[in-house]
């Protein structure tokens, strides 16, 4: 399945994401409320099956103690390289430091970009 979103037969930057999804047979399940931290996202979160979920929030949205303890692990890719760059503007950082920008993968808690690594 991989080599088909690699080969791009899956991704079209002008299709939706529910779209792609749909053809390639991936269960999804949407929601209307922006706020992670709501009781409405918190109910649908602890009824799926899946342990793990990839988190792209919206730029500022911190998952709180009450999400983070349900027992599921959120994946998250940091725009900066961990624990170098923490925050919202390790971008700029970087660059202005060292020419040149990273993307870390981690696991959410409940500091801020301190989680544990999965790969800078």
């Amino acid at each position: 399945m991989l080599g088909l979103f690699l080969n791009n037969q899956f991704f079209d930057k002008d299709v939706q994401l529910t779209e792609t999804l749909s053809k390639a047979n991936i269960p999804f399940e949407t929601c209307t409320n922006t706020d992670i931290n709501s009781d409405e996202v918190l109910t649908r979160l602890k009824r799926r099956e899946e342990t793990y979920f990839i988190y792209s929030g919206i730029g500022g949205a911190i998952l709180r103690d009450k999400v983070l303890s349900i027992g599921k692990k959120f994946i998250h890719m940091h725009s900066g390289r961990v624990p170098l760059y923490r925050g919202s503007t390790t971008i700029y950082y970087s660059i202005l430091k060292e020419d040149q920008c990273s993307v870390s993968a981690l696991f959410l808690d409940k500091n801020i970009d301190s989680g544990p690594l999965l790969k800078i």
